[in-house]
C-alpha cells in the first residue's frame, strides 16, 4: 500500500518517496490520522512545509468529518511556528 511504501522509504532516508506515497495515501484515505505526521515529517525534511500545510488544509476543508483533521491542520502550523523560530 502506499501508506506501507511511505513509512519505508521514510525509514530509509528516501524523502521525496515517502512524500510521494504518503501523498497518494492521505488523498485516498484522509481519515487516516497516521499519515497526516508521516507527510508532514516528509515534506519537512525536503524543505517543502508549505506545500504540505496546503494539502493537510485542503484535506480539513474537503472532509471536515475526517478523524483529526483539525489537529493535523493545528499541529502543522504549530511546527511551521517553531521551524521558523
Amino acid at each position: 500500500s502506499a501508506k506501507t511504501l511511505g513509512r519505508v522509504s521514510l525509514a530509509a532516508g528516501d524523502d521525496e518517496g515517502a512524500a510521494s506515497a504518503l501523498r497518494r495515501a492521505l488523498i485516498g484515505d484522509p481519515a487516516d490520522a497516521d499519515l497526516a505526521p508521516l507527510y508532514l515529517e516528509a515534506m519537512t525534511r525536503l524543505g517543502r512545509i508549505e506545500e504540505a500545510h496546503s494539502l493537510l488544509s485542503e484535506i480539513v476543508r474537503q472532509w471536515p468529518e475526517a478523524a483529526g483533521a483539525g489537529e493535523i491542520l493545528s499541529a502543522s502550523a504549530d511546527f511551521k511556528v517553531n521551524i521558523r523560530q
